[in-house]
């Protein structure tokens, strides 16, 4: 789970500050916890040891170099938040999922697999398979729900029941999903909607993040 503290004086551009931020989860099927500070005082009594990335928000072109001793992530002014929000954020999450890995037991050892390289899962009964883009596959014991888990917020969706796919990998959506290095995988007629938004996120957020 996320958790989001926004603090600011003006309560209403806090609301609504908060409802772009549960948009922006929510739609990515995260869950968060979003708490709202009105005082700094509070807000640094209750905090004050919590490591934490930190955005800025102010009008006023003088706190940006106040702001620079506190390290934050990014700086952003508060007319235009509605704006920059979405692309700060897509940020932060390239910046905190740089390099995630899972590891899995093949052939009684442990791998390290990058989820960036894999292309999809495959659940056959007890067991699923990890395909990666440069060819490896890693067959194992496990079940479909813990592993879907570990990838919440990852851009992976189900094609079908048996079939949980990166949609980094995604060139084409029809019957079947058709995946980068000429590799199909099925797609029923009832998830093809949610490949198709799932994947429009994903191209939403990498065009942020340009």
């Amino acid at each position: 789970m996320w958790e989001i503290v926004i603090c600011d004086s003006d309560k209403s551009f806090a609301s609504k500050l908060e409802d772009h931020v549960r948009n922006f989860y929510q739609d990515r099927k995260l869950e968060t916890n979003v708490r709202i500070y009105t005082e700094g005082a509070s807000f640094c009594r209750d905090l004050d040891d919590r490591k934490m990335d930190l955005i800025f928000l102010s009008d006023h072109d003088e706190d940006v170099f106040e702001a620079f001793s506190y390290q934050p992530v990014a700086y952003m002014r508060k007319m235009r938040s509605e704006q920059e929000l979405e692309k700060l954020l897509c940020r932060l999450w390239a910046i905190k999922h740089a390099g995630r890995s899972i590891t899995v037991r093949h052939q009684r050892s442990h791998k390290l697999i990058r989820i960036q390289d894999i292309m999809y899962l495959e659940s056959q009964g007890h067991y699923l398979s990890i395909h990666c883009a440069d060819g490896e596959n890693y067959r194992f014991r496990g079940r479909m729900a813990v592993y879907e888990e570990m990838l919440q917020g990852c851009f992976f969706v189900h094609s079908a029941k048996s079939y949980l796919i990166n949609c980094a990998y995604i060139e084409q959506i029809g019957e079947e999903v058709k995946l980068k290095e000429e590799i199909s995988v099925p797609c029923s007629k009832a998830r093809r909607s949610d490949v198709r938004k799932m994947r429009d996120l994903y191209l939403q957020d990498v065009a942020c993040m340009l």
